[in-house]
């Protein structure tokens, strides 16, 4: 009975050190041991790239640790690449209520809701299925006897053409998302000046969501959202929303 537990013992450990890093954060979170599986999910992230349920998985961890402002920053990277995923929409909203955080809109001001449906790299896929739509349409639009099919041809092309348009300046408007960042750190607060000892114009507390406009030395110049506060914050307290 000893032997075959030993054995029982070594083969689990070698199962565990064959496994992929996701696997291996799985069966930590299913043990509670969050700290670990936050370990295990960021290295997935490390050695596979982005990916919307890596970060959704992290989040969870990070909230029930009570790391407020990795858990916001892992489900808005997790909304970012998947803007439907109904379950960190509402771990986000949740958690900012309990929090008491203010909703953030990451759109740009004038922005059309409809342009938060796909992410931006569903988007550039729009923006390039119509461009062949276009091509194609008008190409053999040219070229057709009928003119009933010609007629649908130009259409076709036209819908492409408004499509790629529409696509194009979605992609543009949306630019503005590689400046917001997630204040990671606690007690934090913006600045009148890029100094230690500058006077504090409000606090920015964990899991708040600002917008950089540029840096200094080890400062960022933000603008608390929403609203229109603008100080500046430690360059080391925030971290981009757009995934590296």
């Amino acid at each position: 009975m000893k032997a075959f537990l030993i054995l029982w013992f070594a083969l689990t450990l070698l199962a565990q050190a064959g496994a992929p890093p996701f696997v291996l954060a799985q069966w930590s979170a299913e043990k509670g041991e969050w700290n670990q599986a936050i370990s295990h999910y960021s290295s997935a992230l490390e050695y596979e790239g982005p990916s919307a349920s890596v970060y959704y998985n992290l989040g969870y961890c990070q909230q029930q640790v009570g790391d407020v402002g990795r858990a916001v920053l892992a489900y808005e990277r997790c909304l970012a690449l998947s803007p439907r995923a109904a379950d960190a929409r509402n771990n986000l909203t949740k958690l900012r209520e309990e929090t008491s955080l203010p909703t953030t809109r990451t759109l740009a001001n004038g922005s059309p809701m409809f342009s938060a449906w796909l992410s931006r790299g569903e988007w550039c896929v729009v923006f390039f299925v119509a461009s062949a739509l276009l091509i194609s349409s008008f190409w053999w639009a040219w070229f057709a006897s009928r003119r009933h099919v010609r007629i649908l041809l130009f259409a076709a092309s036209v819908v492409g053409c408004a499509l790629m348009a529409l696509a194009a300046w979605i992609i543009g408007e949306r630019q503005c998302e590689d400046r917001l960042a997630v204040v990671l750190a606690a007690d934090q607060s913006l600045q009148l000046s890029p100094f230690p000892t500058s006077e504090k114009l409000t606090s920015c507390p964990p899991g708040s969501v600002v917008s950089i406009a540029r840096e200094h030395a080890d400062y960022v110049f933000a603008e608390l959202t929403p609203g229109n506060t603008r100080g500046w914050l430690r360059k080391d307290s925030v971290e981009k929303m757009v995934s590296p």
